[in-house]
């Protein structure tokens, strides 16, 4: 059934998140409309806001608002000890334990392992 051009765009949307399919996009979509336009109000504009604001660390590479993140900028954290991750989110998983001190490198995405003798992980520590 066709929703109409802006409910579709919506609903395509979400589709293209991470573990979002097509019935749970819809039902996002259904529920933030017919219940609650002030949160899609909000989390609409606060995506345009973080989509225009945020952008990578020039160390590291993961997500701030600033050219340094706030890990990278921190002269208290052990530049001896590096932590490659996987994503931004893996970052935050490894600095909610509070067990690291070090900076990090994040990849932005998945690496091959070609042979090389690299576990597949999520996490390597150098």
């Amino acid at each position: 059934m066709k929703l109409g051009p802006a409910l579709d765009g919506v609903v395509d949307a979400l589709k293209r998140l991470p573990g979002i399919g097509p019935r749970s996009a819809q039902r996002i979509a259904f529920h933030l409309l017919q219940y609650d336009r002030p949160l899609a109000i909000a989390l609409g504009q606060a995506l345009l806001d973080a989509a225009d604001r945020v952008g990578h660390c020039a160390r590291c590479n993961t997500l701030t608002e600033r050219p340094l993140c706030e890990t990278c900028a921190n002269p208290k954290r052990d530049a001896g000890l590096l932590c490659v991750v996987e994503s931004p989110a893996d970052q935050m998983a490894v600095e909610q334990s509070l067990s690291y001190s070090g900076l990090y490198f994040v990849l932005l995405g998945r690496p091959t392992n070609r042979g090389s003798g690299v576990s597949q992980g999520l996490l390597y520590f150098l």
